[in-house]
């Protein structure tokens, strides 16, 4: 190749010769012919070897709509290039980068979004010689729903001086919950409370009437 010697020469006894480049160059060979009375020498004509450039074909995302929780996972599709590719990737739910791109030999990424958002994954992709980018098309995450599944009364009937609790079981919805009780003697308002993470009210019952919690 050039002017290396690219592999180590031996007698043989046959009139073909097979090699298989790994690199692009000019390869060229020189073949040495020897019987009882004497040795001559020839040289081929050079081959030139060419590599296919390196192209990034596609991104493709397992889907473009999933609900929070679903492991999404992007394929990349590349081909050509010279020696071994690295790949980096750079996630964005929206504008913003939310991972640390490092460079390794996968060819797929994974992520499982917490959040609702409009992600998109931009790949890089690197051989010994040239560094590509391409951006996925986008998938979309949703958040199902917040929903009051029930509220319910530690107990349906006490005496007065107890306590009762209600419970609030939710489905649904995003990031942090807050929850607000508003409680009812009959149809009269006695106390909001203020906004809390908790999913419990407790109120202790003063008078003989029917107590509800909205």
């Amino acid at each position: 190749k050039g002017n290396t010697v690219m592999n180590t020469p031996a007698w043989v006894a046959q009139d073909t010769f097979t090699y298989t480049p790994t690199e692009a160059g000019s390869y060229a060979l020189n073949v040495s012919v020897k019987d009882s009375s004497g040795t001559a020498t020839k040289t081929s004509a050079v081959t030139t070897v060419t590599v296919a450039p390196l192209v990034i074909s596609a991104v493709t995302p397992s889907s473009t709509a999933v609900p929070v929780g679903t492991e999404i996972i992007w394929t990349v599709a590349d081909s050509g290039g010279v020696g071994t590719k690295s790949y980096q990737y750079k996630l964005y739910n929206g504008s913003a980068i939310i991972n640390t791109p490092v460079w390794g030999s996968a060819n797929t990424f994974r992520y499982t979004p917490t959040v609702a958002g409009t992600y998109a994954l931009s790949v890089s992709v690197k051989d010994s010689t040239t560094t590509l980018s391409k951006t996925s098309a986008a998938t979309t995450v949703s958040a199902p729903a917040l929903t009051i599944t029930s509220i319910t009364p530690s107990s349906a009937a006490v005496m007065t001086g107890t306590y009762l609790t209600w419970t609030v079981v939710t489905s649904g919805g995003t990031g942090t919950l807050q929850t607000q009780y508003a409680l009812y003697q009959g149809t009269t308002l006695l106390s909001t409370s203020a906004w809390g993470t908790g999913s419990t009210f407790t109120y202790t019952a003063s008078n003989a009437c029917g107590y509800r919690v909205q």
